[in-house]
């Protein structure tokens, strides 16, 4: 059986995680020190999902974690060694961030590091997916048009139709104390790995490790989900070993490029390339180690 382990478990997002890969057979680690009770006074105390998620859940095991503590992070991962991490636990609060600025980064940016620390010791193949903010760009997004819709407003320019992607420049823009905590807890992250991006709907996603990454792209136009950079472009830059297999698809989809540092193995071909490879895309794409 597949091990999960799920920071922030109690929580919100963490809970759903929880229960969604323990319906596809997972078995499921949870990591949560019910700090929204700290954060929040009682109305933010989690102890009640927490036994839900014990009392229906077969394949949940608890643990009563503060990500800060790194030597007991370091050690709860060697231990389970699971198959991936998803990380929900964070100070979410722009108003306590102001007020209580060490705790915010120690979670966010602190704690985030001492996780990706932990899995890379145990294995650069642990997928990990790291739940973050828009906030990481600041008031960059203020900056795009928008328009109004009759039942809501939206983004004016096409390119950002399934919403901001992780090219979104978080330079010359104004962070709160919580939006600069979660960028560096962004920022902690190695190159290879990636992040879970629009997960419920969008027309692109990432998901991977050091050496395994899969992309899909299914919509032909200008925006081609979660790295899109300039119009009708998709790149993806890898450090490891790359498998390419299933040809170049069927219909309309994105054009772009494929670059790594590393070896790259294109299926029902002979031999590898190694250096900067470019593949240009048609329909869907799956890469995998």
């Amino acid at each position: 059986m597949k091990k999960l382990l799920v920071t922030g478990s109690s929580g919100l997002i963490g809970s759903a995680v929880a229960e969604s890969f323990h319906q596809r057979g997972w078995e499921v680690h949870g990591a949560d020190n019910n700090m929204r009770a700290d954060f929040f006074g009682p109305e933010g105390d989690t102890t009640w999902n927490l036994q839900r998620l014990t009392r229906e859940l077969k394949h949940f095991t608890h643990c009563n974690l503060d990500i800060r503590d790194r030597q007991r992070v370091l050690k709860f991962v060697a231990d389970i060694k699971p198959e991936a991490i998803v990380h929900c636990a964070a100070q979410p609060s722009h108003d306590l961030a102001a007020k209580r600025p060490f705790e915010d980064f120690d979670v966010n940016a602190g704690g985030t590091l001492n996780l990706l620390e932990a899995a890379r010791r145990v294995s650069t193949a642990i997928i990990f997916v790291h739940m973050s903010t828009n906030k990481v760009y600041g008031d960059a997004p203020n900056r795009i048009p928008l328009q109004e819709l009759p039942t809501r407003w939206d983004y004016a320019d096409p390119h950002f139709q399934n919403g901001i992607a992780e090219t979104m420049t978080i330079d010359q823009s104004k962070h709160s104390l919580f939006g600069a905590s979660k960028a560096s807890g962004n920022g902690s992250a190695p190159k290879g790995s990636s992040s879970l991006c629009d997960p419920f709907g969008g027309k692109g996603s990432i998901t991977g490790g050091a050496n395994k990454i899969t992309f899909v792209v299914i919509k032909s136009g200008s925006q081609q989900g979660c790295s899109s950079g300039e119009s009708g472009a998709v790149t993806i830059t890898f450090h490891g070993v790359a498998k390419a297999s299933g040809g170049s698809g069927k219909g309309n989809g994105a054009t772009g490029s494929l670059k790594f540092k590393g070896t790259l193995h294109l299926g029902g071909t002979s031999g590898t390339q190694s250096g900067n490879f470019t593949v240009s895309l048609s329909g869907k794409l799956t890469v995998k180690s």
